[in-house]
């Protein structure tokens, strides 16, 4: 039996080398533990994704101010009414004819307190008493010192509005509708009578206090002020229409509501 022998060149043993050589340096290059395939190297890496948006907190709402208290007392109340009588009115004629009405229910005013200085008319609204229905109305006006009062005519015949009060007396003479005088300031503290030289029937009255406390009833005798300094004050009622002057004395405190029934207190017959 013939035995082949395969030689081997020293040529072909340097190329098996070489290429054994080449095949250790991939496998040590590979790494360890990763099946993965190799990415291409035109591959872009992907693009990171936003968290996702955090709810915002919910503010707490602003804190709303305690509302401010109001300062002063508070007296409300019942006044003395005393009905009134119809006044006779004779007839004035008729050119043109002329319609009288009703003059205001009966009321009656109270301040608290005085001595305050006369306020600034300029600062405050001018008062109105109008000559309607042939009558003053308001019948009775109440006001603090400085303020000024306007007399409108707003009926047909002529009017006039004067005074001879001790504390203001005045005269604007007479005038018909549109033809209003300057309003006139009351500084002087008392009571001033309105009249007419036209219509003698005619009646009207002007509280003037020294003081910001005051009040007009109402037709049933109610009235309220608010705003009065803590302490102790005079207290003055003028009863209309038989315009007696009644004085008492309160005592409040900061922050008081008083009640009060001041309705038994009578008044004179007017003169």
């Amino acid at each position: 039996m013939r035995v082949a022998h395969h030689f081997v060149t020293r040529e072909s043993a340097r190329a098996i080398a070489i290429l054994t050589l080449l095949c250790i340096g991939a496998a040590a290059a590979r790494p360890q533990g990763s099946t993965a395939p190799a990415q291409p190297a035109s591959a872009q890496p992907a693009p990171a994704q936003p968290a996702p948006a955090q709810p915002a907190l919910a503010q707490p709402a602003p804190a709303q101010p305690a509302p401010a208290a109001k300062s002063g007392a508070t007296i409300r109340g019942t006044l003395p009414i005393v009905p009134r009588k119809r006044p006779q009115v004779k007839e004035y004629g008729a050119q043109p004819a002329i319609k009288v009405e009703a003059p205001d229910a009966s009321m009656s005013v109270v301040w608290i307190g005085s001595g305050f200085a006369p306020i600034d008319g300029s600062s405050v609204p001018v008062q109105s008493i109008t000559q309607s229905g042939y009558q003053f109305r308001p019948e009775v006006t109440v006001i603090q010192s400085g303020t000024r009062v306007a007399f409108p005519n707003s009926d047909e015949n002529y009017h006039s509005v004067f005074s001879l009060s001790e504390n203001q007396q005045f005269d604007v003479g007479r005038y018909v509708k549109g033809e209003e005088p300057e309003p006139k300031a009351f500084v002087t503290p008392g009571v001033v009578d309105l009249f007419c030289d036209v219509h003698d029937h005619m009646r009207g009255h002007i509280i003037v206090t020294d003081t910001p406390w005051f009040a007009r009833s109402d037709s049933a005798g109610k009235f309220e002020i608010a705003g009065i300094a803590p302490g102790k004050h005079a207290v003055r009622i003028w009863v209309g229409p038989r315009r007696k002057l009644i004085e008492k004395e309160v005592e409040v405190q900061e922050g008081q509501v008083l009640e009060v029934d001041w309705s038994s207190t009578d008044g004179s017959p007017s003169k």
